[in-house]
């Protein structure tokens, strides 16, 4: 079993839902590691001190850490089979009730999420590690990793780097996982490719579902901040870094679109099954939430672009995509600012640099006590931002915060329709322009379409960040849905949180999840929320959810 639970959680560990979050990831491996020595001595105490790090002091009693730990870990991997095919034959699973990692097929280890219709429930136990024998030789192994590459990829938000990648390199399952081009110092081309017969009559009772689905895909990767998308049939057709497919198979009555990311060496860095569901507009905008998976600032391109930065920035390009995947480190953020205004202070992605300046030093004046305004000394680099770039996202974003925070919605309009048109590859922003857009009135029509872009944000990013998942609460929190919010809580469980983000989403996520919590940790969370949200009204509508738990 040894090496094929090792192999099994590898591929577990490169996942999105685990690159995130660190703590599930060391305990996976602490528990595979256990398994392969026969988990020898497996407690709770052990569990806590040698796979969490706790002291050898610690508390069993009064502490239900470890448990809490292993029960998100249970929920995790049902998660991950629920949209994967397991490498081989066998899925990874811990039983209710127990803490050791097994390998059993998916009939017996997840039997709501069946999928194999030809999967053998014999489970794999542990005590098979001891004797050292596998269930299968382990040559037979490694070719299924190379032999099932569809069923493995299968409707899946699959990242070709983080953690476990360099032993899944070692096994050759993912070769040649990074472009070699030229240190990524530009945004990369992309070439979309939409392939299915679209002969079928859709729920509006024509056969143009295909024409519609082209044009909604190439608008969305047109507004990409990091790639450039490929003219039609252009001269450098095959020459492209990534290659985009949306698939409508041979459509019939349910043109199911599988969505896929490819570099230019074919490795597969993306895919996923987008259902449809008898409604032409919600299929439209499900496929362009999953390609704003791909070309988000922090998204699948982005990340696998920065891999190949292995010193300082070399170019605006590698600029933008540092700072936007390190937004949430203060201190680091802002040298990175610093280093990258001052190496290129007119370039078109200054504008981003500016904006985002004057954003961490209004969170500074919130933190002072003072107010939000136009005056202050920060609103120069929102106008600096917008001579650079009238129509940057994120200048015009945080202009409509700071209008709208004075309480001048109808001066913020020009600025948040620029910032949603422009903004549409990038979910933090939108999600918190949601926010921000609650706390002025709307029409009904306009409100129903806001609630349907939140909906397909929230549906398409099952594993944010700490700041994505900060947003999504509270634009659930502010449009008064509840539900959503309650559908996001648990997306993103910091066990441990170290800075004011990571304490902002925790308390947000407690207050919405346990009855109390909130009313207990008002005053704090009060604080914490008004360093995201500028608006009084859009605040109001938040403490007023919550306060409802």
């Amino acid at each position: 079993m040894g090496a094929a639970l090792r192999v099994e959680v590898d591929a577990i560990l490169v996942d999105p839902l685990f690159t995130r979050a660190p703590i599930q990831s060391k305990l996976l491996l602490f528990l595979c590691e256990q398994a392969i020595e026969g988990d020898k001595n497996l407690t709770q105490y052990a569990i806590a001190v040698d796979g969490l790090g706790k002291p050898e002091n610690y508390d069993l009693q009064n502490d239900s850490y470890p448990r809490v730990q292993v029960s998100r870990l249970r929920s995790n991997l049902a998660n991950y089979y629920s949209r994967n095919e397991p490498v081989a034959e066998h899925c990874a699973y811990i039983r209710q009730g127990d803490y050791r990692l097994r390998l059993g097929s998916r009939k017996m280890a997840y039997p709501d999420s069946l999928q194999s219709k030809g999967a053998k429930p014999e489970s794999i136990e542990p005590s098979q590690a001891e004797s050292g024998t596998p269930s299968q030789p382990v040559p037979a192994q490694l070719a299924a990793v190379e032999t099932r590459k569809k069923p493995f990829f299968a409707n899946r938000h699959f990242l070709a780097f983080g953690a476990g990648a360099i032993s899944l390199a070692a096994l050759g399952v993912l070769v040649g996982a990074q472009t070699q081009r030229a240190k990524a110092l530009a945004p990369p081309s992309i070439e979309l490719k939409l392939t299915g017969t679209g002969e079928f009559s859709d729920a509006s009772g024509s056969n143009d579902l295909l024409t519609r689905v082209a044009r909604v895909s190439r608008n969305q990767l047109n507004q990409s901040f990091v790639s450039n998308l490929a003219a039609p049939q252009s001269d450098s057709s095959g020459d492209e870094d990534y290659i985009v497919t949306v698939d409508l198979g041979q459509g019939v009555s349910r043109p199911d679109a599988q969505v896929t990311l490819r570099a230019s060496d074919d490795t597969l860095l993306y895919s996923e099954t987008v259902a449809y569901r008898d409604d032409d507009s919600v299929f439209l905008t499900d496929i362009s939430a999953s390609l704003v998976f791909l070309i988000a600032p922090n998204g699948v391109i982005a990340k696998n672009e920065l891999a190949q930065v292995s010193e300082e920035p070399q170019s605006p390009y590698q600029c933008f995509i540092s700072i936007e995947n390190s937004r949430t480190r203060g201190i680091e953020t802002a040298n990175l600012l610093d280093f990258c205004i001052d190496k290129f202070p007119k370039d078109r992605f200054a504008s981003f640099w500016y904006a985002r300046k004057a954003y961490m030093m209004y969170q500074s004046e919130i933190l002072g006590g003072k107010e939000v305004t136009r005056s202050a000394d920060a609103w120069k680099y929102v106008t600096r931002a917008l001579a650079i770039d009238e129509h940057n996202a994120f200048a015009n974003f945080v202009a409509t915060k700071v209008t709208v925070a004075e309480g001048a919605c109808d001066s913020a309009r020009g600025y948040i329709a620029k910032a949603k048109e422009r903004g549409t590859s990038y979910p933090t922003l939108l999600s918190a322009a949601e926010t921000e857009a609650s706390g002025c009135p709307t029409d009904d029509a306009e409100q129903t379409t806001e609630h349907k872009q939140l909906n397909a944000l929230i549906a398409r990013n099952p594993a944010p960040d700490g700041l994505l998942h900060t947003n999504m609460m509270l634009a659930a929190l502010a449009i008064e849905r509840r539900d959503l919010a309650v559908e996001v809580a648990d997306r993103l469980i910091i066990s441990e949180p170290d800075s004011t983000l990571e304490r902002t989403s925790t308390l947000l996520r407690r207050s919405i999840q346990e009855p109390g919590f909130y009313r207990k940790n008002e005053e704090e969370i009060r604080d914490l929320v008004a360093l995201f949200v500028w608006n009084k009204g859009a605040k109001d509508k938040i403490h007023r959810q919550l306060r409802q738990t």
